[in-house]
C-alpha cells in the first residue's frame, strides 16, 4: 500500500491516469493515508525521513532523451544528477529518504505516448536496443523491490498482489478469407489464353490444385490447432468489407466466422485502416459490430500496430470498447512501449500490447534474424517479468503458397509458450482478470478493505516477515500528514 502525492505547481492533466500505471505494475494499490508515502515534487524540499520523493523531469514528459546511463539490470533514461549518497542504482538517500534517479512517471508517458526525441544520435540505437526488452516493466519491478524494502525497514507494511504467471494471448486478424472469385478466374482465363500471361497461368494451376478450396480460408485449421492444443484464443474480424488497399470480406462472411469461433473463443472488431483519423467511421464500425452480435462492449485492434492517440482514446471510451490491443510496432518484435503487460489506459480501457506478429517475424528473417532465436528471447524476457506474450496471427499465413514459411511462426510460439509454462488466456478473460483487481479495494478514512472477488493471492509485507491473508482482509490506519 502507498499514498501518492502530487505536489508539483504545474500539474498534468494525465497524471492520475500515469499514477495508476505505475501502481498496477508495482502490483499494490493506492491508500490515501498509508505511511508508506511517495511525493512527486517540482523542487528540492526539506526531505522527510521515511518518504520516497521522485522529481519532475518536463522535458522527458515531453519526450526529449538527453542521457542514458546502463545500470547493472537495464538503463536509466535523463538520470538526474544530485550531489547526494548513493541507496543503490536507482535511488539517492538523504536524511533517511529515498529520491528515485530520474522520473518514472514521465518515462511512463513517454514510453506510452510518445515518440523520443534525441540529444545525441547514438541514443537512437541505444532507444532501439532498449525495445527489444520490458526495459519500463522491468525497472518500475526493480523500483518496487527498493521501495518495499526501505518502507519495511521503517516499519511500514507493503500490500502486494499476485503477481501474473507468464501468459500467451493468441490473437487472429481475419484480414482476408478469399484469394479466387469468378471475376478472378474470367480474367486470367482470358489473360491466359490470349496472351499466355505467365502470372495468369500460374493462377490457373493454384485453382485446380485447390479445386474448390481457397488458400487464405484458414479458420477451420486455426480452430482444429486450437482444438488440439486445448486452447483458446482472440479473433478479429472486419465489418468493413473495403479499405484503401483493398478488399476485405463482406458481413454475411463476418457472420460466418463469428458463428464458428464464438464459442469458446473472444471475438472483437478489427478496425478498418482508413477509420484511425476518421471519428465517425470508427463510431460506425464499433456500432455496426455491437448491433449485429448483441455485444454491450466490446475489444478492438486497429488494422496497423500504433501509438495510442488520446482523442481516438476518448472515441473508444465513449463507444463501450473495453480492451485496445494496437499498441505495437509492426516492423520489429518486442517492447515497443516497453511494457508488456496490459495496463488501464482509459477509466475503463484496458491497453494490451502487442509483442511480435507473424510478418513482422518473416521480415526479420529476411534481414538475417534467426526467427526461433527471437521468439525464444522474447519468451524468456517476458518470463523473467511475469509478462504478457500477445501475439498476431493471420490464419490466410498458413497458405504455404502465397506466405511461404509463415506458418512455423505460429506453431513456434505455441511450442515455445507451452513448454516454459505459459498460461493462455483470451482477452475477454484477462480483462475481468484486470478489472477485478482493479475494483476489489476500498478505503475511507480510517479503514483499507479487500473485495471477496479478487483473483490471486495477496502477500503483507512487514519487517519480521511476510504471509498471506484472505479476500477479507481488513486493516485500519491512522490519517498520517506531512
Amino acid at each position: 500500500m502507498l499514498s501518492v502525492e502530487d505536489r508539483r505547481k504545474e500539474k498534468t492533466e494525465d497524471f492520475e491516469l500515469i499514477k495508476n500505471i505505475f501502481l498496477s505494475f508495482l502490483y499494490t494499490v493506492e491508500f490515501p493515508y498509508s505511511k508508506n508515502k511517495i511525493i512527486y515534487t517540482d523542487s528540492m524540499e526539506n526531505f522527510k525521513s521515511g518518504v520516497v520523493y521522485i522529481l519532475e523531469d518536463k522535458r522527458l514528459y515531453n519526450g526529449v532523451i538527453h542521457n542514458i546511463e546502463k545500470i547493472n539490470d537495464g538503463f536509466i533514461l535523463n538520470k538526474i544528477y544530485l550531489n547526494l549518497k548513493d541507496y543503490n542504482d536507482l535511488f539517492y538517500i538523504e536524511s533517511n529518504s529515498l529520491i528515485l534517479k530520474f522520473d518514472i512517471f514521465s518515462l511512463i508517458h513517454s514510453s506510452i505516448y510518445r515518440e523520443f526525441v534525441f540529444e545525441k544520435k547514438e541514443f537512437f540505437e541505444s532507444i532501439n536496443i532498449l525495445r527489444r526488452k520490458p526495459y519500463l516493466e522491468k525497472i518500475i519491478i526493480n523500483i518496487s523491490e527498493s521501495m518495499k524494502n526501505f518502507f519495511l525497514n521503517n516499519d511500514g507494511q507493503f500490500l502486494e498482489i499476485e503477481k501474473n504467471k507468464p501468459t500467451l494471448i493468441l490473437s487472429f486478424d481475419i484480414d482476408r478469407i478469399k484469394f479466387f472469385n469468378w471475376k478472378k478466374d474470367i480474367y486470367h482465363y482470358l489473360k491466359n489464353v490470349f496472351t499466355k500471361n505467365k502470372f495468369s497461368k500460374e493462377y490457373l494451376n493454384i485453382k485446380r490444385t485447390y479445386k474448390n478450396k481457397d488458400p487464405w480460408d484458414r479458420v477451420d485449421e486455426i480452430l482444429n490447432i486450437l482444438e488440439d492444443i486445448k486452447k483458446d484464443a482472440t479473433f478479429y474480424l472486419f465489418v468493413k468489407n473495403k479499405d484503401i488497399f483493398t478488399k476485405r470480406y463482406p458481413l454475411s462472411e463476418t457472420k460466418k466466422i463469428f458463428n464458428k469461433v464464438s464459442k469458446d473463443n473472444t471475438v472483437g472488431l478489427h478496425l478498418s485502416y482508413e477509420s484511425f483519423t476518421d471519428k465517425n467511421l470508427i463510431e460506425k464500425e464499433i456500432k455496426t459490430f455491437k448491433t449485429i452480435f448483441k455485444k454491450e462492449r466490446i475489444d478492438v485492434r486497429f488494422h496497423f500496430l500504433n501509438r495510442p492517440d488520446k482523442r481516438v482514446l476518448e472515441i473508444l471510451q465513449n463507444n463501450s470498447v473495453r480492451s485496445d490491443s494496437s499498441l505495437g510496432n509492426r516492423r520489429s518484435s518486442g517492447f515497443y512501449s516497453g511494457l508488456s503487460s496490459p495496463f488501464f489506459i482509459e477509466s475503463d480501457i484496458l491497453q494490451i500490447p502487442v509483442i511480435t506478429m507473424d510478418s513482422t517475424l518473416y521480415f526479420e528473417e529476411l534481414k538475417g534474424k534467426d526467427h526461433y532465436k527471437t521468439i525464444s528471447d522474447l519468451v524468456e524476457d517476458i518470463i523473467s517479468i511475469n509478462g504478457f506474450f500477445t501475439f498476431i496471427f493471420h490464419p490466410s499465413s498458413l497458405d504455404n503458397i502465397f506466405y511461404k514459411g509463415f506458418s512455423k511462426y505460429l506453431f513456434d510460439v505455441i511450442e515455445k509458450c507451452k513448454d516454459r509454462n505459459f498460461e493462455f488466456l483470451t482477452v475477454e478473460k484477462i480483462v475481468d482478470l484486470y478489472s477485478k483487481r482493479k475494483l476489489s479495494f476500498k478505503s475511507d478514512e480510517n479503514f483499507f478493505s479487500l473485495d471477496s472477488s479478487l483473483n490471486g493471492l495477496l502477500k503483507l509485507y512487514e519487517r519480521n516477515g511476510v504471509k498471506t491473508i484472505d479476500k477479507n482482509f481488513k486493516i485500519s490506519f491512522k490519517k498520517e500528514k506531512l
